[in-house]
Order: C-alpha cells, then structure tokens, then sequence
C-alpha cells in the first residue's frame, strides 16, 4: 500500500482516489470485435432470456485494475449506442486485499438509451461476503477493502437481428474512505472564472448540457440526470444512467470524485462546469469559484466554505464531468482522478 497523501483542502491525509478510463482494444473477447468507433458483436456467444424475450450476447471483459491502494467503493462509467432495440449489462467484481479470489460479478446496470426495448435498470439487492450493491455503487463490507477490480459489459440483441449495440467507452472510479472535511480549502490560483450557464429554470445536468450547445429533452434530463441525483427511484435512478445519457449525444461524460474545490477550479479554467452532488443525492451546477471565496452554484453565489463542506460531507466529492472530445481536460494529479 502507498503511504498517505498529504491532505487536499478539506480532505483528510490517507484518502485516496482514482478514475481509470479503460482501454476497450485490451481484454478478453468473447464474440465481439472492433465496430463503428467501438466494440460490437461479431459472433453472438449464445442466447439469453431476458423480460419473455431472447437476446444473442458477446462479453468483454476489462484488464484487471489494479491499485496501490485498498478502496471500499466503485462507480462505473460508460457511452454506447444501443439501436434496434439493443442494449448492454454492465458488471463489476472485486478482490479483498491479501485475497486470490474475487467476489460475484455484480450486475451494475441494464442499460439502452431508451425504454422501447428494456426499462434502463439497476439490479437492487445484491451481496455476498466480499461486497453489495447499493444502486450504483458497489460497497465493500467492513474489513473487506479491495485493491483489485473488473469491468465486464455483455452487449445484447433480439435473436434474428443483426443490429448491435455499440460500446464507446467505459471506466470507473474507485475511493476509500469516504472523506469527512477536516478544513475547508482557499482560492487557488486558478480560481475566477465564471462560465455563462443557460440557467433559465433548467435542471443542473441540463444547464450543463445547455452550455456546450446541446437542446436535451426535458423528459430525458429529469429521468436519467436529476432523478439520478435525487435518489427517486431504487431501480432506474443512478449517477452512470446520468452520464450514460448525457454521452449519447457526443460528448464525452463520467463520474468522480474530487479531493476538493481547488480541483473543481481546475475544470472551470478550462472552460468545463461540473454537477457537483450534494447530501440525499441532491445535484446543483458550479459555474464558477472566485478568488474572493464565492462559488457560483446554479445561478446564484455562496460561500465557497458553506459548498465545499456541504459537498463533501454529502458526497464525498462526487460530481459528474461531462465535456466535448474537442475540450480537453485539466492537466491529471499524481494519483489521477479523471
């Protein structure tokens, strides 16, 4: 194990924190190729019963991530096309510390960009000694922090078609222990710039998507971004769903977690606003952080310390990036978090 990290602002020494964007031309293979800027299927694996209907599969299965440190939580991201009534499962496991084995695969998500197939679903009640589900999230139980995990994504098409899904992109961040604030931090040097937002009424995510130019549907935006947020539905509600959405229309879009807002001042230079996730899954939009110690949160300013310590006592720092591939990212930390 790595020894600890000096603290970030308010986040105590000994937190840790990654985000790993996979690499979909590594992995194991099984019936899925190359396709349209993506992995398809090519050779359907076998049939799967799934709501009274048969689907065909192909299964790839991400490199193991491993780490130099242990952590106790995951949230996966992904973007995929899902046509012709497609769609994708996205799975997890993990390895205890000092352990050979992994626990169960645990279903993540049924995911397809709309309901005319399947209803976009989490699989609630999953556990076994390793870890559990909690919609989006999978947990490690007490004493059983991991410090290696996978991704598998099965890519699913009606028997008799030939359409297929399309994954783009997949990743996941992974953090332990949830951070409680220890202090709050102070303007960086990147601090004072304030991005226009089209706030009008629009909800966090959809003041975002606004802002790089995309006219989302507000049905769309309320069902998988701030319900997501708001915690309203156990099955369907999750911060993946939320980016998932947002990447189908060409951006690029995960979750993660920030040590604290000097790392949000670092987005907002380079022109990215954030939705950061409060207590009760609540999101609200960072537009801006000003030196003088203002935060410009869905068009109105407070306190810099009031949000930071609302953030991450609420979420641990969770917020969800969505930027154009032409807009590039803020340089990554040491121990890279996007």
């Amino acid at each position: 194990m790595t020894a600890p990290m000096p603290a970030a602002g308010g986040v105590p020494a000994g937190y840790h924190v990654a985000f790993r964007r996979l690499d979909l031309a590594t992995g194991e293979y099984a019936g899925c190729a190359p396709a349209g800027g993506g992995l398809g299927i090519a050779v359907p694996q076998g049939t799967f019963e799934y709501g009274g209907r048969g689907y065909e599969y192909a299964t790839w299965i991400a490199p193991p991530g491993v780490l130099p440190f242990t952590f106790t939580e995951l949230v996966a991201s992904w973007a995929a096309d899902t046509p012709a009534g497609t769609w994708i499962e996205v799975c997890v496991r993990a390895r205890p510390h000092g352990s050979r084995a992994y626990g169960r695969w645990y279903v993540m998500a049924r995911w397809a960009a709309d309901a005319s197939e399947i209803e976009p679903t989490s699989v609630p009640h999953q556990s076994d000694p390793v870890g559990y589900v909690d919609v989006d999230t999978f947990r490690a139980h007490t004493g059983r922090a991991c410090d290696v995990w996978q991704l598998r994504v099965t890519l699913l098409r009606p028997v008799g078609t030939t359409a297929t899904p399309i994954l783009r992109y997949a990743g996941a961040v992974v953090s332990a222990p949830t951070p409680v604030p220890t202090r709050t931090s102070a303007p960086g040097p990147r601090a004072g710039r304030l991005l226009t937002m089209p706030w009008g009424g629009t909800s966090p995510l959809g003041a975002v998507l606004g802002y790089w130019g995309v006219a989302a549907s507000v049905n769309g935006v309320g069902r998988y971004a701030d319900a997501a947020a708001r915690h309203t539905d156990g099955r369907t509600a999750n911060r993946s769903f939320a980016v998932a959405y947002a990447a189908g229309f060409g951006l690029r879009a995960f979750v993660t977690r920030l040590r604290d807002l000097t790392e949000a001042e670092l987005f907002l230079a380079a022109g990215i606003p954030l939705v950061l996730e409060l207590a009760d899954r609540r999101p609200v939009a960072l537009a801006g952080l000003t030196a003088d110690g203002r935060a410009l949160v869905d068009g109105a300013t407070h306190p810099r310390d009031r949000l930071e310590r609302a953030w991450l006592a609420g979420s641990g720092g969770l917020v969800l990036a969505v930027h154009p591939p032409a807009a590039p990212l803020p340089p990554r930390p040491a121990e890279p978090n996007w």
